[in-house]
């Protein structure tokens, strides 16, 4: 498989036509059309892998990669949507401009193709921390670079009144490079407590669940 584009000021295209005509079949040729030598733009990386894996998979006897459609269920502002991709525990996210997908890893029976239900978790929390932090920081004029956020998730056994139960614990580690004051670090932390997700998990939530029923078009026969 030959890709080259027109434009390449690294390798013309008489030495990509030499190749293409020295390779023995099956072979194919792309014209990559305004992409550069070093496929330095994601959507011409993206297509060229996307060709590639699917080319090679005929001959390969591979499961070609799943075509994305194009058409995307309608989501309200505000609102998210979450779609079966499979039967297993594969899941597709939605909302009214992004779309993602979620999955189980394949020892718990998913197929590992996104992060599971808590990894989700821990990535709101944590970029709703990260973007509170930055925001104070802008605003108070404090130096700090290569803010990063880790976040890990466990479950504990406990013994309570009336029985043992079960707690989540977050372990939240915010790490960033910066000469502040002993004070200047503890409001920085403190700032980072009072992000809007932090603030909803520690608070109470209220879960109104609806399920519209759907009959089925099949009937039992007696």
């Amino acid at each position: 498989m030959i890709f080259h584009s027109p434009v390449d000021l690294v390798v013309d295209v008489t030495e990509a036509t030499k190749i293409f005509k020295a390779a023995k079949h099956p072979k194919s040729y792309v014209s990559l059309d305004d992409a550069d030598h070093l496929l330095s733009r994601q959507k011409d990386a993206d297509y060229v892998a996307l060709t590639l894996t699917t080319w090679a998979s005929r001959y390969l006897k591979l499961d070609p990669p799943p075509v994305q459609s194009q058409d995307r269920p309608s989501v309200e502002p505000a609102e998210v949507l979450v779609t079966e991709k499979n039967t297993q525990f594969l899941r597709g996210l939605y909302s009214a401009d992004h779309q993602w997908q979620a999955d189980e890893p394949e020892d718990k029976g998913g197929s590992n193709l996104g992060p599971s239900p808590y990894e989700l978790l821990l990535m709101s929390l944590g970029a709703c921390t990260s973007m509170t932090v930055r925001m104070y920081a802008n605003h108070k004029k404090l130096a700090i670079e290569q803010l990063e956020v880790r976040l890990t998730h466990r479950r504990l056994k406990t013994n309570k009144e009336g029985g043992s139960g079960i707690d989540s614990v977050i372990e939240r580690k915010i790490s960033y490079v910066g000469t502040l004051s002993d004070e200047q670090h503890r409001r920085l932390l403190e700032v980072a407590n009072r992000c809007p997700v932090h603030q909803s998990l520690m608070g109470e939530f209220h879960i109104q669940t609806s399920s519209p029923y759907v009959a089925s078009d099949q009937t039992d026969e007696l």
